[in-house]
């Protein structure tokens, strides 16, 4: 429908338009009055005729509660109005791709799937609670290449693709200015051989929070932030599981760059496929410590080339000796290389031999060595 006056707006839209002039809220919790898609999105454009000629009130559109009819569409639009639709319920996707909006609030949303690709928030998105599901190869929640200047909050929300080659959070080459936060209580479910959630060269301006978090992929990988890049902590702790299938790792961070702690404790991680790696760290860095318990996960890990500015912590020496030499899928030597050096900057020596004993016994076992190659090491 073409809206070209206030006449077209039926009473209920009319109540959000005085709402807005008067930057209040307009609560429809417990009314069976919907708000159509097509009218928010007229309220959002420039040409858009207040009364009076008046002002919209800097506070935006905020509505709370409503059915949102036929989706929301508001791909490629600019505006300066905050939008909140808080504990709204929409009948078809958020599209948000290629929009340059303030702020977005959907907390609380029920509905299909939110996509906003390469879409630019000047301030943050706030997906509180949500709850969505779809079968679509976009995904759930979709904000690939998106620019965010603040906060990313998904946490609590549950997210299900049925999509056989959908992801369910995609959030690759994202950019932030603050964290990213899919905790407390944060559930998806799906996602196919792509993964379940995808941050894959997202540059994210603080933490990484996945405490607490449950993802779950019978056909992929559970988590995929290959070179990612964080300026604070990653965590994948206290609570945190994924499960998933692929040979690359269930959970992986290749060539990842963690500015803080890469803090693992209190989390799990499993292969569906036995056999299968499950935590890929290969040549990532961590500018902090590293936590990572030899209880994350029963299974397969790849670590070589990981380096780490600060201690290990979680796990004591005997662990990671099991881990390196019976928990990875083949021998390498940096990673004793890299523990030697974290336990030599703090001083103790002793553990230090240790290490390199354990990676001589390692190479011999492992190594591929020949007749005369394995002669010449117990030679030297």
């Amino acid at each position: 429908m073409a809206f070209t006056t206030l006449a077209d707006l039926t009473n209920t839209e009319r109540r959000l338009v005085d709402a807005v002039l008067a930057g209040t809220e307009l609560d429809l919790t417990g009314e069976d009055r919907p708000v159509r898609g097509e009218a928010l999105r007229w309220l959002l454009l420039d040409g858009f005729p207040w009364p009076g000629e008046r002002k919209p009130d800097p506070r935006g559109i905020r509505l709370r509660g409503a059915t949102i009819e036929d989706g929301l569409d508001l791909a490629e639009v600019s505006s300066d109005l905050p939008l909140r639709l808080v504990d709204c319920r929409s009948e078809g996707a958020i599209r948000l791709s290629g929009s340059h909006l303030s702020t977005v609030d959907l907390s609380g949303l029920v509905g299909t799937s939110v996509i906003a690709v390469e879409a630019r928030i000047e301030r943050g998105v706030l997906l509180i609670g949500a709850r969505l599901s779809c079968d679509s190869a976009e995904g759930a929640v979709n904000f690939g290449g998106a620019r965010i200047g603040s906060v990313f909050d998904v946490s609590g929300s549950q997210l299900t693709n049925r999509h056989r080659e959908g992801p369910v959070f995609q959030g690759n080459n994202l950019r932030t200015g603050a964290g990213v936060f899919l905790n407390r209580g944060f559930r998806a479910e799906g996602g196919g051989p792509l993964g379940t959630v995808r941050l894959s060269g997202a540059e994210l301006g603080g933490q990484l929070n996945l405490t607490g978090a449950w993802l779950a992929n019978l056909h992929g990988p559970a988590l995929v932030a290959d070179y990612l890049s964080t300026r604070s902590n990653v965590m994948i702790n206290h609570g945190f599981r994924a499960e998933g299938r692929h040979e690359t790792g269930s959970v992986r961070f290749v060539g990842a760059r963690v500015g803080g702690r890469l803090m693992c404790e209190g989390g799990h991680a499993f292969a569906v496929r036995a056999g299968d790696l499950v935590l890929n760290l290969s040549h990532a860095h961590v500018t902090s410590d590293l936590l990572l318990p030899a209880s994350f996960t029963p299974g397969l890990l790849r670590l070589d080339g990981l380096t780490y500015d600060g201690a290990v912590r979680h796990a004591s020496l005997p662990e990671w000796l099991d881990m390196l030499g019976n928990r990875t899928s083949h021998y390498a030597s940096q990673p004793y290389l890299q523990l030697a050096q974290s336990y030599r900057g703090s001083g103790h020596e002793r553990d230090v031999r240790r290490i390199h004993v354990a990676r001589q016994r390692d190479l011999l076992r492992r190594g591929g060595l020949d007749f005369w190659g394995r002669g010449w090491h117990r030679l030297t």
